[in-house]
């Protein structure tokens, strides 16, 4: 039925308990999780503060984390590191797992 589950991550907890809970019905589906991550570089909620070096390592971490957390489950986990605006990631998918703070 779904052969992939895409997750973007902020590398936030919120987002980590998400990825979580996509493993599971992946594994029932058979599906590849495909976890994008991407990382500001213009605009006005880019983290000048936060060089984007050190954003593109900590994005690795965690994409490592969600692979990890994928092959203790038998789910293959695709990782995508992007570095542009977050809304000009697009994806055709039918299930998409996403996380909120509210």
């Amino acid at each position: 039925m779904y052969t992939r589950t895409p997750v973007p991550t902020d590398g936030s907890d919120h987002s980590h308990q998400v990825a979580e809970r996509a493993i599971t019905p992946a594994g029932q589906f058979g599906a590849v999780v495909h976890a994008l991550l991407v990382v500001e570089h213009v605009g006005p909620s880019s983290r000048r503060d936060f060089p984007i070096e050190k954003q593109e390592k900590r994005g690795e971490e965690t994409l490592d984390g969600i692979a990890a957390l994928g092959g203790e489950n038998g789910v293959h986990v695709k990782q995508r590191l992007r570095r542009q605006q977050p809304s000009d990631q697009t994806v055709d998918v039918r299930l998409t797992t996403m996380s909120t703070s509210s």
